[in-house]
């Protein structure tokens, strides 16, 4: 079975959103079948729906450690769920220095000059690698996650 990271680059490349393609790869890492994913995460992308926000690998991560440990009920304990979590955006601070699609790709997104800017520089590489370094982040914490 191929990582997170693998999994995530190549539905990237094949036209998902960084989002899409995270949760979609971390569903599959745990045997999760839903029409609801990739549906649920299509908002997210291109900076939750190109207005400079957060770039969508991030909640595409969130959600995906969600379904690793999220609760099920309002009574269940969250504390390991945040603790991912943090872990999660740190290590993605860590390596990128910030969450917004607008600086990470350096494109405006809700413009049309933003677009043709990122079409033009071939902006789509940076987000190969956020997407991928997403994965190898998530491949991490899955792993820790499961040898506790």
């Amino acid at each position: 079975m191929k990582t997170i990271s693998e999994r995530s680059l190549e539905l990237f490349k094949s036209g998902y959103y960084c989002s899409e393609s995270i949760l979609i790869a971390a569903a599959e890492k745990l045997g999760i079948e839903s029409e609801l994913i990739p549906r649920i995460a299509s908002g997210f992308g291109s900076g939750i729906a190109e207005t400079n926000g957060t770039c969508g690998a991030v909640p595409g991560a969130v959600m995906a450690i969600g379904l690793l440990c999220g609760r099920n009920h309002s009574t269940e304990n969250i504390d390991v769920n945040f603790q991912l979590t943090k872990d999660f955006v740190e290590n993605f601070k860590t390596v990128f220095k910030s969450t917004q699609c607008t600086a990470l790709t350096k494109c405006n997104l809700s413009t049309i000059e933003g677009k043709k800017k990122f079409k033009n520089y071939n902006a789509i590489c940076v987000c190969n690698d956020i997407v991928e370094k997403s994965g190898e982040i998530l491949d991490q914490i899955f792993a820790e996650y499961y040898a506790e």
